[in-house]
C-alpha cells in the first residue's frame, strides 16, 4: 500500500528518487537539493509534453496558429539553474 506525504506525494517514490540522485551526485542530498531536482524534472517533462503537442500541431498543419515561443536547450538549462545539464 502506498503512503502519501505532504502535498499528496508518494513517499516511496520520493525515497527511491532520492536514492537514485544521491548515487548520481555521490553525496547525500539536502531537502533543497531534492526539491530543485523534482522541480527541474517536472519542468523538463512539461517542456517535452509541450514540444510534443506542438509537433502534433505541425503534423496537422496548424502550427502557424501557435505563436508561443519554444525554449531552446540552452534557455531551458539557463532558466533551470543547471550547468551543462548536471546536478
Amino acid at each position: 500500500m502506498r503512503t502519501y506525504g505532504a502535498g499528496g506525494m508518494d513517499t516511496d517514490l520520493n525515497e527511491r528518487t532520492r536514492r537514485l540522485w544521491e548515487r548520481r551526485a555521490g553525496r547525500p542530498l539536502t531537502e533543497e537539493d531534492f526539491r530543485q531536482i523534482a522541480e527541474n524534472l517536472t519542468g523538463y517533462f512539461g517542456l517535452l509534453i509541450k514540444w510534443d503537442g506542438q509537433q502534433g500541431s505541425d503534423d496537422q498543419g496548424r502550427a502557424a496558429q501557435d505563436t508561443s515561443p519554444v525554449e531552446t536547450k540552452q534557455e531551458v538549462l539557463a532558466n533551470s539553474g543547471l550547468r551543462n545539464g548536471r546536478v
